[in-house]
This record gives structure tokens, sequence and C-alpha cells, in this order.
């Protein structure tokens, strides 16, 4: 049992474990299947935002879905968590939220649950955050407010610090998606002829993405490890786009979908220790009307 709450540690450290960058430092819902679980995110018309300085884009996922996930570690068959994704956009703006609480004998040594929530606009480059907030067992662990026409990113997460905002940072939760976003220039970049030096890097097959968490700022390394197939308990085998990243001393590898719009339908941390827990979905919700909308765009 210790190694299970062990491992679903590694969920909550990435909200607190992140090194932090240089302040001034320049860089080139619906519910869970479980009584009292979250409630869905309210189904309310999207607010206009700040105006933003890029045109609005279209984005490649659905106007509104879910994906539900368990959390495992080991063979897979001791699920420790849930975890609800849900997001809604309207071509203008977004908003993301993400749930993930422990279920059964870890729930009851240890109840957690875990709120990522995300809001911005839609542009040309894709999801540009605005508000990120993070709240475990219901108090705030941190959050974020992006001024793009300034360039400043205000960090509420210990004493209030502004930093300067870098170009196309992210959040901790936007972030899944916005690679989603960039799939089809993620896949032209791995489909390059791998060229690793003598330590085995491939700077062809690199780019570097900064990462909010609500307390710090970081600048996330991705090395993009290729297509592959991947077979899924609940959803069968699933062609994928396989990444990894470090965030401080986790180690994260992600998989996004290449049937459905990019949807990270596997997420990986793992610790300098080796010990890893496996975010995986077991459920894609998304309306017929709104699959064809994506696939049109």
């Amino acid at each position: 049992m210790s190694r299970h709450l062990h491992g679903l540690a590694l969920l909550g450290a990435l909200l607190f474990a992140l090194p932090a960058c240089a302040a001034e430092e320049p860089v080139g819902a619906v519910a869970i299947a479980a009584a009292g679980g979250p409630p869905a995110m309210p189904q309310k018309q999207l607010q206009p935002q700040p105006a933003s300085a890029n045109a609005p884009g279209r984005l490649p996922m659905p106007a509104q879905g879910r994906l539900r996930f368990e959390l495992t570690r080991g063979d897979g068959r001791f699920v420790a968590a849930e975890a609800l994704h849900e997001w809604r956009h309207d071509g203008k703006q977004y908003e993301l939220q993400s749930v993930t609480e422990t279920v059964g004998l870890v729930a009851f040594f240890r109840s957690t649950r875990i709120v990522w929530r995300s809001r911005g606009n839609v542009t040309a480059q894709g999801l540009q955050p605005l508000a990120f907030q993070a709240e475990k067992r219901s108090k705030p662990e941190g959050g974020a407010r992006f001024d793009w026409t300034r360039m400043r990113l205000s960090l509420d997460g210990g004493p209030q610090r502004e930093l300067a905002l870098l170009p196309r940072s992210q959040d901790l939760l936007s972030m899944f998606y916005q690679l989603g976003v960039q799939l089809p220039e993620l896949r032209r970049l791995a489909s390059k002829p791998a060229r690793p030096d003598r330590d085995g890097l491939d700077a062809a097959r690199e780019f570097v993405m900064p990462v909010t968490n609500g307390r710090k700022l970081e600048r996330y390394h991705f090395e993009l490890l290729g297509e592959e197939p991947l077979n899924l308990s609940r959803l069968g085998r699933r062609q994928t786009l396989h990444l990894r990243t470090h965030a401080g001393e986790q180690l994260i590898d992600i998989w996004l979908d290449l049937q459905a719009h990019g949807l990270p339908v596997k997420i990986r941390y793992a610790d300098d220790k080796g010990d890893a827990y496996d975010q995986t979905a077991v459920h894609i919700d998304i309306s017929a009307a709104d699959e064809a909308a994506a696939g049109a765009r």
C-alpha cells in the first residue's frame, strides 16, 4: 500500500517540485462515477476575455468533450485513482478542467482530490492561457495569471510575484492539449531522420515549451520518440505519437492519439528512483457533431 501512496504522490508533486527559473531570465466533467464525485464543469456561455495580440485560430479538437482516466502502477491491475479531463471552446476562448481523486483502498487510507483549471484564448498558435488554478483537498495550491499585453506572469503559489512571460507559455493542464494542437507539426518533426549526437541526443527531434504550475515557471525540454501503436485495455489498439519531457526530478511520457485529435490518451509519471504511475484513458466522450466539426477543421 505504501508503494501505491508513493506513486500517487508523483502526480501531486508536479504542483510543488518544479525547479524555478530565474525571475527575469530571458528565453530565446462530468462527475466521476462514484458518490460524491466532482461536479461537471458549469455549462455557461464562455465570457469574453482580454483581447489577444494574435488572431483567433481554429482548434483541431472538438468543441467539447471528456476524457476519463484510471491511474495505476505496476501491472495496471490496481487502480489507485481516477481522473477526469473536461474541455470546451468556441473558437475564441477555451476552458479546461482536470479532477483527480483517489479510489478504493488508497482513498480509505489517504483521500486526495486534485483539481486543475485553465482558461484562455484560442489563437492562430493554439491555446493561450489567461489563468490557471490548482487545488488540493479544496485548498489553493498555486495559481497563475498571464498578461500577454505586458508579457508578465503573476504567480500566486507562495509569495505572490511577477515574472517575465515567455512566448507560447502554457500551464500544467493546457500543456497536454496544446501538444495535440501542434500534432501536425510534431509529426513532421518526428519523421525527420534520427541524427543522435555522441551522447545519444537528437536536437532535430527536440523542442522547448515554457510551463507554469502556478508556483514556478520552467522550460520543458521535449523529446519526440516517434509514432507507435499503443494497446489500451478499454479503448483497444491506438496509433500514437510518443513524447517525453523532464519536470524537475520527474520524467513524463505522453502518448497523443493520432485517431482522436491528438488527445493525451496515456501519461506516465516516473521519479528518479524508477517508480512510475500510469494515467491511462478508459473512455473518450465526444459527440458525433463535435467529432465531425473537428475533423473538418
